[in-house]
């Protein structure tokens, strides 16, 4: 690779070879705080018959009809108030805020399923789903708060994002803008839930199901410092597919590939990189038995063991690092 200071735009792989033991717009409003909002509160019911939470937000003194701006999440909206003030941008526009306890979520009644599928078009109309819960939720909106203009747009980040993106294929058609950032596509590959099948605790906690390699690539300056540029985690297990795990071969030559996605970095002269292999990542990532379970949240402490784990980079088994390069 060249040592010169060009930008360079890395899209990184890792191979080892591994022997285990085993435009929304609207009229002008004043600043966002509680002086210039009027909050409400309601509880929607739905086609079922659950009522879902929201609180309700709408600018002072504002005689001309607003749009409305939901956001649908599973954290809870009792800081409503507080998400509008950050949102200097909409609030400002002039807007009337609707927040909304998704199915199962603190105030709403229901139950709550992560990630709920959308239901068949087949299914009966009073079955439910993410897209019904948002069509209703408008419904009743346009029908109940006061001083709306019959236009609705949905926006949100992370889980929100998503419910944002599933009540856009609800297809309303008061719902005229939608946007669905960083929202979960695969709660099990590549969300904050799991990194290729590991799980992670950080997150399990907050919501309360092998051998692993995790990878990690770092800009190593002489000196000591570091930088860590890219990193992922690959659970054992799933290291053929993600739907039919098996165990690794005790004292078999075995290739993990772990992807660490598109990067753009910038190596200086003199500096190179360094990569860090390990077998574990707790605990951050949920530990891992060393010894096959059938489901490893179901492992129990006997399953629990050291083992040895070794890297091979010989020309017949070469471990590497695959880069690619764009000039500037």
């Amino acid at each position: 690779m060249s040592r010169s200071t060009r930008s360079h735009r890395f899209l990184l792989r890792l191979t080892l070879l591994l022997v285990p033991a085993a435009s929304l717009s609207a009229q002008q409003a004043a600043p966002s705080d509680s002086s210039t909002y009027e909050q409400s509160a309601a509880d929607i019911p739905m086609r079922d018959g659950v009522t879902l939470h929201v609180e309700i937000l709408r600018p002072r003194g504002v005689a001309e009809p607003l749009p409305i701006l939901l956001q649908r999440t599973p954290y809870g909206v009792e800081s409503a108030l507080q998400v509008v003030k950050a949102c200097t941008t909409l609030s400002d526009e002039g807007y009337i805020f609707v927040f909304q306890d998704i199915r199962g979520r603190y105030r709403s009644q229901g139950t709550f399923v992560m990630q709920r599928p959308p239901k068949a078009p087949s299914a009966p109309a009073d079955e439910v789903d993410e897209l019904t819960d948002t069509n209703d939720s408008i419904e009743w909106m346009l029908a109940n708060i006061p001083g709306n203009n019959g236009r609705v747009g949905m926006f949100g980040v992370s889980y929100d994002g998503w419910t944002a993106a599933m009540g856009m294929l609800g297809g309303h058609p008061a719902l005229r803008a939608v946007s669905p950032q960083a929202s979960p596509a695969d709660m099990f590959i590549g969300d904050d839930f799991h990194h290729n099948g590991a799980f992670r605790l950080s997150y399990g906690f907050e919501y309360a199901w092998l051998t692993e390699a995790t990878r990690e690539n770092a800009d190593f300056e002489f000196g000591g410092y570091q930088l860590m540029v890219a990193n992922d985690v690959l659970r054992g297990r799933f290291y053929k597919s993600f739907e039919r795990p098996v165990p690794l071969t005790p004292n078999g030559v075995t290739p993990f590939t772990v992807d660490l996605h598109t990067q753009s970095y910038r190596f200086q002269r003199g500096h190179k990189i360094m990569v860090q292999v390990q077998s574990t990542w707790f605990p951050l990532i949920d530990r891992n038995p060393q010894t096959w379970v059938p489901n490893i949240f179901e492992a129990h402490a006997a399953d629990y063991r050291a083992q040895t784990h070794r890297i091979w980079r010989t020309p017949a088994r070469p471990s590497r690092v695959d880069i690619q390069t764009v000039a500037e």
